[in-house]
């Protein structure tokens, strides 16, 4: 099977640690979720890593096979929402890649990890009017998220815990 190009009307998770300087995570802050979450990492060459609802289960899209012991959170981010803040901030949709990550590797197609192409860390290092806008995308995308809109922390899966979702958007 391959791997379906992203829907508009996906349901996409963000990993969100639990460390952080400052903490990436605080229930008690509006918004819960620091923005850094949302800016481009070391390892975001490719684009901002979201994992598909639509093909991994919350328990797994919540583990790293790099960090295993790391329990992270999930914040729950919508593909129409997504664009919609994108182009508030005066650029197009996102394009959304798919591509494997380590669980997808060992689970195959459908590949549930996917990057948003244009939050990647090469231009946000080299372009400071990209670098701006990803900023304010990503200051945009935290303060709309709610206390709801983050799931978790997950404990550790294990193989009775299913991978895909059974649900028929999982199916599909």
């Amino acid at each position: 099977m391959s791997t379906a190009p992203v829907d508009e009307n996906e349901l996409l998770f963000r990993q969100v640690s639990p460390g952080g300087d400052p903490i990436y995570f605080d229930e008690t802050r509006k918004p819960p979720v620091f923005h850094v979450v949302f800016l481009p990492g070391r390892e975001d060459h490719d684009g901002l890593s979201m994992i598909r609802n639509k093909f991994r289960t919350e328990i797994w899209s919540a583990y790293r096979l790099e960090r295993t012991t790391v329990r992270y959170r999930l914040a729950c981010l919508n593909v129409s929402e997504l664009n919609r803040m994108s182009n508030e901030r005066g650029t197009s949709d996102l394009t959304y890649n798919p591509s494997p990550d380590g669980l997808d590797n060992q689970h195959g197609e459908p590949w549930a990890h996917c990057c948003i192409a244009e939050i990647n860390k090469t231009i946000y290092d080299s372009d400071q009017d990209a670098k701006k806008r990803i900023k304010e995308w990503a200051r945009h995308v935290s303060d709309w998220l709610s206390r709801d809109s983050i799931i978790g922390p997950f404990r550790e899966p294990t193989e009775a815990d299913p991978y895909r979702p059974t649900s028929e958007a999982g199916d599909s």
